[in-house]
């Protein structure tokens, strides 16, 4: 009884805990005001007044709302009489029945309907606003009261509407949707109490274990996924979830889940947002390196492993000599029908070849070689030298070529070495006359 009072309260009232702009000793709860000492039952819509939950109103504009606690009913079958709290036994009720004066019952669309009596209707005067509301009515005290009540979407085979409910309901659930909330009460509280329940165990929808957690099922409502309750030390604790606002989210158009609280960004949308930021670093990077290429180009001379001859008298021959905090040479071609890789490290004294067949735009085949500067700068004369690297990129470049090749196996498109190469950061060598790294 306790978690389903306190649930509702976090559901439907706002609580001030800020006394009246000019009046220290009123409170506010849900737009009323109330002076301080004074006690109520607030009331939470479309369900009524709550006479199991007590509100006070504390010095400085504070509400303080407790739930009763009911005693133990002493007899096999309790009834609960309307706008109390405790379910009693039966000669209790007769007894404060007589003594009470009978309510003037309510007459709508050539119907008769009890004092307190719960009824869904479409003749009303009230228009629903969305496809997922209907209207609810109740009879109090010889007058019609209604109001619009929200669907909450159920998944199940088939759907059936009751006589106490504009909602539809699941057929094979309905026989346990079937109790409201005084019922559920009842069950709450004549469950048998296990042998093995400790004091800091709780008792709420039956026993919970100290430290659980859990959603709270709420009669025809079924279980409130916002809500999530706690068994702390014999106290049941209940907190509504807060969502993320939509913009919040890494997706444009967030999705409710049924059965979910909050909004959620399927796994289709996360890959696309994710690809489209990919893509647009890719083009970025690729303009990017357009424009280093251009500078490149109209600063240096390109395509020469070795010596490059100047145009004047008395010709010269001049090096590329290594950039600042690189210790390696990258060469890379692309003709025809191969393709080849190549890593210059003047202190190792040899060149590292990759070369790679190509047929209609796939590697057929790899072919890994060692040979020295002298042989290589003879036999590979053609080949552009990108720039130059360090041994921890050179690895990085390494590691990912083997792991990209390695899950095409066969037969992957030249395109893949390609992209790695392009994206391995080489920095701009100068070129003399006479480099002290070994160019010449």
């Amino acid at each position: 009884m306790l978690i389903v009072v306190f649930m509702l309260i976090t559901l439907g009232l706002t609580v001030s805990n800020y006394p009246v702009k000019g009046e220290t000793d009123r409170c506010i709860l849900d737009g009323r005001k109330y002076d301080v000492g004074e006690t109520w039952n607030p009331t939470l819509q479309p369900l009524g007044t709550m006479p199991c939950v007590n509100c006070t109103c504390l010095q400085g504009g504070k509400v303080e709302c407790k739930s009763e606690k009911c005693p133990r009913p002493d007899c096999p079958e309790p009834e609960h009489p309307p706008g109390q709290c405790c379910p009693i036994c039966i000669d209790q009720v007769e007894e404060d029945n007589k003594n009470k004066e009978p309510q003037p019952g309510c007459k709508f669309d050539g119907e008769e309907y009890e004092d307190g009596e719960v009824f869904p209707s479409n003749k009303t005067g009230l228009r629903s606003t969305r496809d997922e509301q209907c209207v609810m009515c109740v009879c109090s005290k010889g007058h019609l009261l209604c109001h619009l009540k929200t669907c909450l979407p159920v998944k199940c085979k088939t759907l059936i509407t009751t006589s106490d409910d504009c909602c539809p309901r699941c057929g094979e659930m309905y026989f346990q949707d079937e109790l409201d909330y005084e019922d559920y009460l009842d069950s709450v509280l004549s469950d048998p109490i296990p042998k093995n329940v400790s004091k800091a165990d709780c008792l709420a929808m039956g026993y919970k274990e100290n430290s659980s957690s859990w959603h709270p099922v709420v009669g025809a409502f079924g279980e409130m996924k916002c809500i999530t309750c706690r068994c702390l030390n014999g106290k049941v604790d209940c907190a509504r979830e807060t969502c993320l606002r939509d913009d919040q989210l890494p997706c444009k158009k967030p999705r409710l889940v049924p059965g979910d609280c909050c909004k959620t960004c399927n796994k289709r949308q996360k890959h696309r947002n994710k690809n489209r930021r990919k893509t647009k670093k890719r083009k970025n990077r690729k303009k990017k390196d357009k424009s280093k290429k251009k500078k490149r180009r109209k600063k240096q001379p390109t395509s020469s492993v070795g010596e490059i001859t100047t145009g004047m008298r008395n010709k010269t021959k001049v090096y590329p000599c290594l950039a600042k905090k690189s210790d390696r040479f990258v060469y890379f071609e692309e003709k025809g029908d191969s393709m080849i890789l190549a890593f210059n490290s003047p202190k190792d004294y040899k060149v590292e070849i990759n070369t790679w067949t190509v047929k209609k735009g796939r590697l057929s085949e790899v072919v890994n070689t060692f040979m020295s500067r002298k042989d290589f700068l003879n036999k590979y004369s053609y080949l552009t030298v990108l720039g130059s690297t360090n041994k921890r990129r050179y690895k990085k470049l390494k590691k990912k070529l083997n792991k990209t090749l390695s899950r095409c196996k066969t037969k992957c498109r030249k395109r893949v070495v390609i992209k790695i190469v392009n994206k391995l950061k080489t920095k701009k060598d100068t070129y003399s006359g006479k480099c002290g790294d070994g160019g010449s």
